[in-house]
């Protein structure tokens, strides 16, 4: 698929919407951040917010070898978020990641986008955490079974021109596949990832330790209330 050329200003790029003192903060009193942030946010949005804590996980992670449309890398993000996932690594060699701003309506700040600039950085950042790298293939069969279920699984999707490169396909452990029962035999990437995602999901155990629920339950309370450091900084210090 031809990449689409988008206005600048339709373009957005995930970096963290959080500052360091509000970031440090979560990190450290992150009951407190809740305590003091709760009153603020109606009872709907926090039981939302309850709802999607409880739903995270980190057992599948995305990786995107080097995409090209941002309305597909978008795509492909806001699914995840909208699946459960919690990470989402790109690799682009000049370390940046256009997204459609329409596309993603904003989804990027309720996970973790990651960006690499090489393959080798991602895939052992990634092994080291104990992840299984999976490469996306129109041709390999679904073998869903012998994937073990109680390791990490990260998916890796390739460019929409080429695939996934050499250098990523040497470090995937196996490839995975969605059978094709039509005449169609290719799917659009960011199709083909929910599918693989959906199926991934399936049976695998999807809450976070209490430990980071606390943490994100936080990170999403601070996300929901304008100037919620303002607030925070008028009661008494979290942590202190």
């Amino acid at each position: 698929m031809r990449a689409r050329k988008i206005p600048p200003h339709l373009l957005e790029r995930p970096v963290s919407l959080l500052s360091a003192e509000l970031a440090d903060l979560i990190r450290r009193a992150p009951d407190r951040v809740c305590e003091v942030l709760a009153p603020l946010l109606v009872e709907e949005r926090r039981e939302r917010i309850e709802a999607v804590v409880a739903s995270r996980t980190r057992s599948i992670v995305v990786v995107l070898d080097h995409l090209d449309d941002p309305h597909n890398g978008a795509a492909i993000l806001r699914t995840a978020e909208a699946m459960g996932l919690m990470e989402v690594h790109a690799i682009q060699a000049n370390g940046v990641w256009d997204l459609s701003r329409r596309v993603t309506q904003g989804c990027h700040k309720w996970v973790d986008v990651v960006v690499h600039r090489d393959v080798d950085h991602c895939a052992t950042s990634l092994e080291r955490r104990g992840y299984l790298l999976l490469a996306a293939s129109e041709t390999a069969e679904p073998c869903w079974s012998i994937i073990p279920p109680d390791r990490p699984v990260a998916l890796c999707l390739g460019n929409e021109h080429f695939g996934i490169g050499e250098a990523l396909r040497r470090r995937c452990w196996g490839e995975v596949g969605i059978p094709m029962r039509g005449f169609t035999r290719s799917l659009n990437v960011s199709v083909a990832a929910a599918v693989l995602i959906s199926h991934l999901m399936e049976g695998r155990r999807n809450e976070l330790e209490k430990d980071e629920q606390t943490r994100l339950r936080a990170r999403y309370y601070a996300l929901s209330v304008r100037s919620a450091l303002e607030v925070l900084r008028r009661t008494n210090e979290p942590g202190e």
